[in-house]
């Protein structure tokens, strides 16, 4: 997920020590929503994965996340909405549809990067969904992917701007994700300096 903006700020809490280890960190659920309008749905409030707002016959998108665990698995409702179609005489035909799909999966963390393994997606039984399903997976599954390096380097660069120093993290380990009722809780392991 390119979330480096909101986790850094998360981060930069702990920058405020010289060496830290084992920080707890807990991303609440609508704190996470915001995350991802903020960091993924970028055009008014949409992730498009097909066509713009400029391609009214021609578009595919998701927006109004919604996220939520259970049975340890991190579950994101998204309302999609699809067209597929041309236009004739100023109106555009051809099929289309809006429906709430969820895409979930187990919080992981490996090569530096958050995201969600075993990825499953359902929706209602609509037809248009089946059409759409793999595009739908495959830009989510590749859009919705945290960078902990990425955002380790957010921090730093605030830190450098705003002339406190250079700080710098190393041997980031992040241990025990999981997806709480109320949160998605992880403890980081790491070396800070601030110099």
């Amino acid at each position: 997920m390119q979330q480096q903006s909101s986790v850094a700020l998360l981060l930069a809490a702990l920058s405020l020590g010289a060496n830290a280890e084992a920080a707890t960190i807990e991303i609440a659920y609508p704190a996470m929503e915001r995350v991802i309008v903020r960091n993924v749905m970028t055009e008014g409030g949409r992730f498009y994965m097909r066509g713009s707002a400029a391609t009214p016959c021609q578009y595919a998108f998701v927006q109004e996340p919604r996220v939520q665990a259970s049975s340890g698995r991190l579950r994101i409702t998204l309302l999609f909405s699809g067209k597929e179609g041309v236009e004739v005489a100023g109106r555009c035909l051809g099929a289309g549809d809006n429906f709430n799909v969820e895409i979930s999966g187990v919080p992981t963390y490996a090569e530096g990067f958050l995201y969600l393994a075993d990825l499953r997606l359902e929706s209602s039984e609509r037809a248009y969904f089946k059409v759409v399903a793999d595009l739908i997976r495959d830009e989510l599954e590749e859009n919705l992917r945290f960078s902990i390096k990425d955002a380790i380097a957010a921090v730093a660069e605030t830190s450098a701007a705003s002339g406190v120093g250079r700080f710098s993290i190393e041997n980031v380990r992040v241990n025990e994700l999981r997806a709480t009722d109320e949160a998605l809780r992880f403890s980081i392991d790491f070396a800070a300096t601030l110099r």
